[in-house]
């Protein structure tokens, strides 16, 4: 396969890549989006890709080469191919440009009568592929011929396994998935005459379990992964470390990580400096985004090398999507993206300094969901309100995450 071919199906991969994420013009993207991006890819296919990679496959680095194989089958696996090949044989192949003949001096009458002879056999070929394209019969598919359910090893805690059964033998085609979450990346394709598919859900979370034919949603459902208590977790690219976990915390008194607790567990804080998350999933009984109150106070401990910036985020976790606060060092806010269920606001393409704050102190964060306006005040004073989905979301739980670490307290989380 000649470089240029390669580079339609590298063109196609981002395409559909930069469609399931949903982030927006990938011109606009920051060193924070490529960050995620590396943890999403990671999560999904346990093989990390560093920023430096995805940025030289987005152009942001200049860089000669085509990828190496294997990180071609990284970015394959991730859109929920088996490998890259898989992911090419599905594509439609580009038509390769034809070679254009040097005529000499005393043939080009011959010359044209060939050229007009293969242009119309070209126009005819690509008249009977779209013509067949277009005439090719719909299939119909029944989502009542379809069965899909799922079950928890363990009703609560980390990591937890879930075994999905479904019955997929009606599906005309192979192409049968099981995505196990909101994520179009978290998609797996399963054996169609097989009944069981078995995964780990390392982090907690609400999640929306679905099964896929082709690209149609036949049937979905609810799926929790609940912590005990309050659960402290240090992010990794494969399996996460996990903390003991507290019932409840004491009003008034501090809760994290401590440096120290990181380092005891051998995990670098530089170059790459970790992600702490303090989650509490499932335990807060019936809350629905019409009508909340999140209050907290936090504070992020590290701010050294790479965390300089001192990202830190107060996530709601619902049905369908999430609320994701970010809060930085004020000379970073334009990295930031703000997650407001169905609106999601950039750092890049508007003013948000409103989140960059001072964390030698601890800042004081309230969320409210009420009257159709989700409200955002800090220390007091309303910064941000955005529209709230007509169709009320219910509430699984909260989490903090904190580049390097943090802690959290007075955590308050009720309807209003």
């Amino acid at each position: 396969m000649d470089n240029k071919t390669e580079i339609f199906y590298l063109t196609e991969c981002r395409r559909r890549i930069e469609a399931r994420l949903g982030w927006g013009d990938s011109e606009l993207w920051t060193s924070r989006d490529f960050e995620l991006l590396s943890e999403k890819i990671s999560e999904t296919t346990d093989i990390h890709l560093s920023i430096t990679t995805l940025k030289r496959i987005w152009g942001k680095v200049k860089y000669d080469s085509l990828p190496a194989v294997t990180t071609l089958d990284t970015l394959a696996r991730f859109m929920g191919y088996e490998h890259w090949r898989a992911f090419r044989q599905e594509e439609v192949t580009p038509a390769a440009a034809p070679t254009p003949s040097i005529p000499a001096p005393s043939s080009r009458r011959l010359t044209w009568v060939w050229t007009i002879i293969g242009a119309a056999i070209i126009t005819g070929i690509l008249s009977l592929y779209f013509t067949r394209k277009k005439t090719a019969p719909t299939l119909i598919i029944d989502p009542s011929r379809y069965q899909f359910s799922s079950k928890k090893v363990l009703t609560e805690g980390l990591p937890n396994s879930v075994i999905f059964d479904y019955d997929a033998t009606a599906a005309p085609y192979d192409s049968v998935y099981i995505q196990q979450s909101w994520d179009p990346a978290r998609r797996r394709k399963v054996g169609k005459l097989q009944h069981q598919f078995t995964s780990v859900y390392y982090y907690p979370g609400f999640f929306k379990a679905r099964l896929v034919i082709g690209q149609q949603v036949v049937k979905a459902h609810d799926l929790i992964i609940k912590t005990k208590g309050w659960l402290p977790i240090i992010e990794q690219a494969t399996v996460p470390v996990y903390f003991p976990e507290q019932d409840s915390l004491i009003q008034g008194k501090a809760f994290g990580l401590t440096i120290d607790d990181i380092r005891k567990e051998n995990i670098p804080l530089q170059p790459r400096t970790p992600w702490v998350r303090y989650s509490n999933i499932g335990n807060w009984g019936h809350l629905h985004t019409d009508s909340f109150r999140l209050e907290a106070t936090v504070k992020n401990d590290y701010k050294e090398g790479t965390a300089i910036c001192q990202h830190t985020e107060v996530r709601v976790l619902c049905e369908d999507g999430a609320i994701i606060i970010p809060l930085c060092n004020k000379g970073c806010v334009s990295e930031l993206n703000l997650l407001l269920l169905d609106n999601n606001y950039s750092g890049r393409t508007r003013d948000l300094s409103f989140l960059g704050v001072d964390f030698s102190d601890w800042v004081h964060v309230v969320c409210e969901g009420r009257e159709g306006q989700l409200r955002i005040y800090l220390e007091g004073r309303q910064v941000f309100q955005s529209p709230l989905p007509a169709k009320p979301l219910a509430i699984a739980g909260i989490d903090f995450r904190f580049q390097g670490t943090g802690r959290i307290k007075d955590v308050k989380l009720g309807k209003l």
